[in-house]
Order: structure tokens, then C-alpha cells, then sequence
């Protein structure tokens, strides 16, 4: 019997590990566990937030144990999958010490990162920009603790092993093996659902009508935080041009509109000066109905239910590129 534990960080971040958890439990053989666990947030002067902590809001399908009732020292499972490594090195979240990684490695036979977080896709010419990230792809916990890691992307593997082996070619073979991307869950579970069976709000059906094709035309629209706080209000002046535009074309498609969703807490830490115009461009759509908002906290249904992509280079871009379907970048006219 195999001992395999899924560690989440929160029901909002499942669709990271589901189909992982699909391929374990399909194995009568695996005694297969998930486990919540507490995390903070932590501020610019190290203070620690309260912990969030629940075992709510998980698939019904899924047992979910409490942290009190397994203990990794005792059970010592041979997988462990985390979405964490950032032990201590992370200023806005970290995790209960007890599930840092140096803690689980000495609990388990194999620990396993499943990133949570995608990223837009990164050019090997863009030099400067590769070495202000580096810090991402060797901190101690990778180098140290993690014995597989299960990225996105071709790219991605190949990024983590230019800075893990430095073009040593023990090294390379060893992390080559030790990285897939073929099995990426955020990936995967885009092939599990389809437009039928991927959970949306209720109140998406009134728009999500069918026509005589079984479905209306559905553009995903992107809107990325590093855009906005960059471009500022010519991303808000471009989005006003396209909610003003759609009014006259709804009867052509469904418009899924989906800002990042910590946008308006990024904006007002570091651009307070677009709170109130980034306030009138979400009451403009709202109050004109223009489309569905989507607030969910993954895009995996928007991501399913669109047709096409519209919006800026973010992880939300790089999913939606594995489907196939059409992506068109948005030009701010900068």
C-alpha cells in the first residue's frame, strides 16, 4: 500500500493538484490523503496575519482530513505534494512551519512541487530579465528539499535548469529527470472538463445561452495587474473603448471579463491614484451589463467556456494556449 498526501493551501488553489489526485485514487493501492493546511500572509516588517485555515469549499468527492488527525512523522508517506516551497523567503505568504519543506523531506520518501502560480512564458534573450528572477528557480528549498518538481511548460524546465545546473552536465541529467511538464495539473485539468461539465456561477447561464451551434461565441477578455500598473490608464481608456464597442455587438458574442484578482488591492498599495477610475471601469460593466465578471479565483471555467483569448501575456494566456483555440494579444498604442 502507497502512502500519498496532497497538501493544500487552499480550496481556492485545488485545480493545482486535482487531476494528480484523480490519477492516485483511480489506484486501489494508494492510500491516498489530503490535508489543508494554515497559511499567513506576512507584511513588509514580518508580521504574520491570523491564520486561513478551512476545510471547506473542497469537491464534494474529496475527503479531507484534519492537520490533527495525520501525522507526516508517523504515517511517513512515500509522496508528499506540496504547493509550497517558499519556507521563509516569501513576504507576502507563508505557510505553517511545520509543513516548510526541510520538515517535510524528512517525512516522506519523495517530496513533489506542484507550483500553483503560472507565469507568462520567458525569452532566453531577455538576459536582464532572467537574472532578476533567478532567486525563484534556486531557493534553498529546490536545491535542498524537493526531490520532483511538476512544471507548466517545456520552457519552464528548461528555465529551471539553466539555474539549478549552471551547464554542469551531471547536474542537467540529474534535475532532467527530476522535472515533467507533461503532467502539469492546471494543464491537465483543462482536458478533464469540458462546457457542459466545468462548474460556472448560475448567473453565467443567463449570457452562456445556446444558438444554433449549441453555444454563443464566447471571448475571453485578460487583465493582467503587471499591465495595468505599468500602463495605467491607457489600459483603462483601451478597456473602456472595448465594453463601449461590445454594447453594440452583444447579440454577436458573450464577453468574460477577467481582471486578475487581487487587481484592486495591487492598485491601490502602488497606483492609489487609479483606485477611483479602475472603480468607475467595473461599475461602467457592471452597471451596462455589458458581460460576465468573472471573479472566480481560478480561470480554469473562463478558460474552458471562451472561445477565443483576448488580453494581456499572463499565466491565464499560457493556459489558454494549450487548449488550441485563438489568442490575441490586446496593443495599448504605447
Amino acid at each position: 500500500m502507497k502512502k500519498i498526501v496532497f497538501l493544500s493551501i487552499s480550496p481556492k488553489t485545488w485545480d493545482g493538484l486535482e487531476t494528480l489526485w484523480d490519477k492516485a485514487t483511480a489506484d486501489s493501492e494508494n492510500e491516498v490523503t489530503v490535508i489543508p493546511i494554515p497559511t499567513y500572509k506576512r507584511d513588509s516588517n514580518n508580521n504574520l496575519s491570523d491564520a486561513q485555515y478551512t476545510l471547506l469549499g473542497y469537491p464534494d468527492n474529496v475527503p479531507i482530513t484534519d492537520i490533527n488527525a495525520y501525522s507526516l512523522k508517523a504515517n511517513h508517506p512515500d509522496i508528499i505534494y506540496t504547493q509550497n516551497i517558499q519556507d521563509t523567503s516569501n513576504f507576502g505568504f507563508c505557510v505553517h512551519p511545520a509543513f516548510h519543506t526541510n520538515t517535510l523531506k524528512a517525512c516522506t520518501d519523495q517530496l513533489v512541487y506542484v507550483p500553483y502560480m503560472c507565469t507568462e512564458e520567458i525569452s532566453f534573450d531577455n538576459k536582464p530579465y532572467l537574472e532578476s528572477i533567478k532567486m525563484l528557480f534556486i531557493c534553498p528549498a529546490i536545491k535542498n528539499n524537493v526531490d520532483r518538481i511538476i512544471v507548466q511548460s517545456k520552457n519552464q524546465k528548461e528555465l529551471y535548469l539553466r539555474y539549478l545546473a549552471e551547464g554542469n552536465p551531471k547536474l542537467i541529467e540529474l534535475w532532467s529527470s527530476r522535472i515533467s511538464y507533461n503532467n502539469y495539473p492546471r494543464n491537465e485539468i483543462l482536458k478533464k472538463y469540458d462546457r457542459q461539465t466545468v462548474y460556472r456561477p448560475d448567473e453565467w447561464n443567463a449570457l452562456l445561452c445556446p444558438d444554433s451551434n449549441g453555444h454563443k461565441k464566447t471571448v475571453l477578455l485578460c487583465t493582467s495587474v503587471i499591465e495595468i500598473l505599468t500602463n495605467e490608464h491607457r489600459v483603462i481608456n483601451k478597456l473602456i473603448e472595448l465594453f463601449e464597442d461590445h454594447l453594440n455587438k452583444s447579440d454577436d458574442y458573450v464577453l468574460i471579463w477577467r481582471p486578475y484578482p487581487a487587481i484592486m488591492e495591487a492598485i491601490k498599495m502602488l497606483r492609489p491614484g487609479l483606485v477611483g477610475d479602475y472603480d468607475n471601469l467595473v461599475s461602467f460593466y457592471r452597471k451596462n451589463h455589458i458581460g460576465i465578471l468573472d471573479e472566480l479565483q481560478s480561470p480554469t471555467s473562463a478558460i474552458i467556456i471562451g472561445d477565443e483569448y483576448l488580453g494581456d501575456a499572463c499565466g491565464v494566456m499560457e493556459l489558454f494556449k494549450t487548449t488550441g483555440k485563438p489568442v490575441t494579444l490586446l496593443d495599448y498604442g504605447i
